[in-house]
């Protein structure tokens, strides 16, 4: 019997020059303890071949007002770094959150790992 095995949504090709890519959403994590004001933490990813900066980062919780923020450091080739957003999020009510966060970097050459 051959069970075999499949591969889904595979891309093979040159690092583009410019692609951020968002990895995780670090802070704040579930649980109890959060607040009317808290700190959104996002890990994310240059997967391009060019070294990135000032570059837009947008969060939007529950569908709400999207907050965009500029990464003005400078993000290496194959770096992953940690950006704290300024703009607190209101998390006080004991609820689901909904977070959609994503990288807005001009010519970013591959969309699919944006948010």
């Amino acid at each position: 019997m051959d069970e075999g095995f499949a591969f889904d949504d595979v891309i093979v090709q040159d690092a583009p020059a410019d692609d951020i890519g968002m990895l995780d959403i670090t802070r704040p994590s579930s649980g109890c303890g959060l607040t009317g004001s808290d700190t959104l933490v996002v890990s994310l990813w240059n997967a391009g071949s060019a070294s990135a900066s000032n570059f837009n980062l947008t969060y939007i919780v529950n569908g709400g007002t999207p907050v965009t923020e500029v990464y003005s450091s400078t993000v290496l080739p194959g770096d992953t770094v940690e950006y704290k957003f300024t703009t607190l999020v209101n998390l006080a009510a004991l609820t689901t959150y909904n977070f959609e966060v994503y990288s807005g970097l001009t010519g970013d050459a591959n969309n699919l790992n944006d948010t």
